[in-house]
């Protein structure tokens, strides 16, 4: 094998070795946060390994599915969220919210003002919410 056979095949090789890493996460370059404030639905049939998609509510009719998880933002820094009970029933509460525009971290407070959830935004635009599950 000639020495440009050798550098195109290991060229190749490692275009497929760094192409098949699962673990990377691209993140867009801008996160504009008023995008945020609106309702948005869980839509687990486009996730990708552990990044977490949500659509807006009016984005489209989703499949049936026992339990969709539910974020809805508001201007004043309050949002509301679906819990699932023991028993199966769906009901929201309230919390608040706050949004990092350095660390890109969304937490989720509930009413008692203890951190429900923390999400690193992978992306965001007004039809798709991507991010990763901190806590």
């Amino acid at each position: 094998m000639g020495s440009g056979m050798k550098i195109l095949f290991f060229f190749f090789y490692a275009l497929v070795l760094l192409g098949c890493n699962s673990s990377q996460i691209l993140i867009s370059e801008k996160v504009d946060a008023e995008e945020l404030k609106k309702r948005w639905i869980h839509s687990r049939e486009e996730e990708i390994d552990s990044i977490q998609i949500y659509r807006p509510a009016d984005y489209k009719e989703f499949p049936p599915s026992r339990y969709r998880q539910v974020y809805s933002f508001f201007d004043d820094g309050k949002c509301e969220y679906l819990v699932l009970a023991p028993n199966d029933a769906h009901y929201s509460e309230d919390g608040t919210w706050t949004y990092n525009k350095e660390s890109r971290l969304l937490v989720i407070f509930n009413s008692s003002h203890n951190v429900l959830r923390e999400l690193k935004i992978i992306s965001l635009t007004k039809d798709q919410l991507k991010f990763v599950k901190i806590k």
